[in-house]
């Protein structure tokens, strides 16, 4: 699994635009392009992380100048596909949205529920933004959004 980087001061969505589940819904396409390229990423990083604990077991085994020029390539090409993961992710908070953490291709947009705020939460394959859940809660315990509860929440 992968986190963003924690000090990403664009992170906090508090003074970001309430969404509605419309609003949020129409985002939809853009979203799911960017979390499909972010989900394909979090795969490499992990294949990426996998071959250099398994170069740090072999370490002993293969001559010193081939292990290490190995190790920086695979660590090169590690903090490129890093790179373009939080280049993606910068590209959600620039459309008011953050993605769950750890990253499991799941987004939060920020919203009111009875004058208090909550987010609404897309799941990955999900038509439309339709659920949401507490802004300090795990978006596992998240709801079905009433329509007669948020303005404009007919999805």
């Amino acid at each position: 699994m992968v986190s963003i980087s924690p000090n990403d001061p664009a992170q906090s969505l508090e003074s970001r635009e309430d969404f509605t589940p419309q609003s949020a819904s129409k985002l939809i396409p853009l979203i799911e392009s960017i979390v499909r390229e972010m989900s394909e990423l979090s795969t490499d990083l992990d294949r990426h992380r996998a071959q250099l604990i398994g170069l740090d077991e072999i370490h002993q085994t293969i001559d010193g100048d081939a292990y290490e020029d190995e190790v920086a390539d695979v660590r090169r090409s590690f903090i490129e596909v890093e790179e373009k993961f939080n280049s993606c992710h910068r590209e959600l908070l620039a459309l008011g949205v953050a993605t769950h953490e750890p990253f499991d291709g799941s987004v939060d947009f920020p919203a009111r529920l009875n004058r208090r705020r909550v987010n609404l939460c897309w799941h990955p394959g999900e038509e439309t933004v339709s659920h949401w859940h507490e802004v300090n809660e795990d978006g596992a315990n998240r709801r079905s959004v009433d329509t007669s509860m948020v303005p404009g929440a007919a999805v």
